[in-house]
């Protein structure tokens, strides 16, 4: 295994004109058959900064969980991360839920900058929208499932 991780480069060809080959020092290499195993492996170490948080890691996507009672962590969250690795904030997206039965409006917390805020979130397929319903596609049919916590 450690000589699968070793020793990789890339080069880029475009209309015939190549770059100058670069070394690769990521621990992951995308689209190989072993790629989220490894992610897993050695995302091992990654964890939450604040008490009640979660994270999950699947392949190579990570999701963090953030309690309405935790929401002024996030931007510790996101520290944790970036010191971890380098984030991509434009390919990350924040999801807030909501409960549309709720009598009182709870007020939702402020965007993180360079960080989409988005209504709808797709993991592993399935869509989940703010306020807690999932959806998948299959065919022609679309199946709706309402969490009632």
């Amino acid at each position: 295994m450690v000589n699968l991780f070793r020793g990789h480069s890339h080069r880029t060809e475009y209309h015939g004109q190549q770059s100058t080959v670069q070394m690769i020092n990521a621990s992951i290499i995308q689209g190989s058959a072993v790629g989220p195993a490894s992610y897993v492996v050695t995302a091992a170490d990654l964890n939450v900064t604040t008490l009640g948080n979660e994270m999950c890691k699947f392949a190579d996507d990570t999701y963090i969980i953030v309690p309405a009672c935790n929401a002024e962590s996030r931007v510790s969250e996101i520290d944790g991360i970036e010191a971890w690795v380098v984030l991509k904030r434009k390919k990350s997206q924040e999801i807030v839920f909501r409960d549309s039965r709720r009598k009182r409006p709870i007020s939702s917390p402020p965007p993180m900058a360079d960080i989409e805020r988005v209504v709808t979130l797709k993991i592993l397929g399935v869509t989940i929208t703010s306020t807690l319903s999932i959806s998948h596609l299959r065919g022609h049919q679309v199946m709706h499932r309402h969490n009632t916590p």
